[in-house]
């Protein structure tokens, strides 16, 4: 079964389903949560075909780099992207089909072909910029996927729809890192009391849903406040990117905000040590990043709900009983 198909599946059950049942249902048992929704929505099977589709990607547009990208792929934190892609682009795929956009399944193969090129040239280039030691090509490679990505996108959706998006979200990324770059071996450059930048480091996704918003003929207003509710969960979303890669980070002289005063306690010579990232991560600073995550989600799902946008709202909760687990079990 292809991906698109398995996908569809998923969401005719997903359509069918009380969710309130379901979550309502295990109180706090998060595994069960996840053991019953990974069961019910047979998410094994979508992973496997994603794996699959996305292999066949790989030979077509980028067969110079095959051998490559399998060693690329086994990089931990890679991983987690190649884990967790097949659900995301699921959520994208159900929006469409909510909304009954007119994309025939030819087109809305290109588009899961330029979300997975986008994606991983991204990661390509965090990579590379910020591994000294790691391949220089990888980089070169990075550009290269990310101008396919754009060009499918454009494909699919149109030039008037993408072309401004491309353009703001590919700067704003740029910007970002380039902050954070400047920033290396010195104290967290970002700030708590607007901790809602952090989303700005996921600005690539953002062409994506923009390019969506405009194709479906959203004003200006309403893309505005859905965008500013995915900078939300973008930022909850680096939050814990940041607490799984703090010695990695640490390590490529990056202060997160999460890990921000470990530089001016220990200095950016010393040993980095477990007993030194708890030390920062102590129970007053654990519940500090919770209740801030917290807080961005309330904000996202208002502007959610005002919008009507219950696909995405669906998602940010089921991502935040990610979020929730995280911190039951630290």
């Amino acid at each position: 079964m292809s991906y698109l198909s398995a996908a569809h599946n998923v969401y005719r059950k997903l359509e069918e389903t009380d969710f309130k049942k379901i979550l309502g249902g295990y109180l706090k048992d998060y595994d069960k949560v996840f053991a019953s929704l990974e069961k019910k929505f047979g998410f094994d099977e979508l992973r496997k075909s994603y794996a699959e589709d996305i292999q066949l990607t790989t030979n077509n547009y980028l067969p110079f780099f095959k051998e490559e990208l399998k060693k690329f792929f086994q990089i931990k934190e890679v991983t987690y992207y190649q884990n967790n892609l097949p659900l995301r682009t699921l959520s994208l795929l159900m929006w469409v089909w909510e909304k009954k956009l007119d994309l025939s399944e030819k087109s809305l193969q290109k588009f899961i072909d330029s979300l997975f090129l986008g994606t991983f040239g991204y990661k390509m280039l965090d990579i590379s910029f910020d591994n000294k030691n790691y391949h220089s090509e990888v980089s070169l490679v990075g550009f290269y996927s990310i101008r396919l990505a754009e060009q499918l996108l454009t494909e699919v959706l149109g030039l008037e729809n993408t072309s401004e998006p491309i353009a703001k979200y590919f700067s704003m990324y740029f910007e970002t890192e380039l902050f954070e770059k400047r920033n290396r071996w010195k104290g967290c450059p970002f700030s708590w009391d607007e901790v809602e930048k952090l989303g700005n480091k996921s600005a690539p996704i953002y062409t994506i849903y923009e390019s969506l918003f405009k194709y479906t003929g959203y004003s200006y207003k309403k893309i505005r406040e859905i965008n500013a509710s995915l900078q939300y969960v973008s930022a909850v979303i680096q939050l814990i990117d940041d607490l799984a890669d703090a010695r990695q980070d640490l390590s490529n002289g990056y202060e997160t905000l999460v890990m921000s005063g470990y530089y001016k306690t220990f200095g950016i010579n010393s040993e980095i040590t477990d007993e030194r990232i708890n030390q920062t991560l102590s129970q007053e600073r654990l519940k500090m990043i919770y209740i801030t995550g917290q807080n961005l989600l309330d904000k996202a799902r208002k502007l959610f709900e005002k919008n009507d946008e219950f696909v995405i709202q669906l998602n940010v909760e089921l991502f935040n009983l990610n979020f929730v687990t995280l911190f039951h079990t630290t």
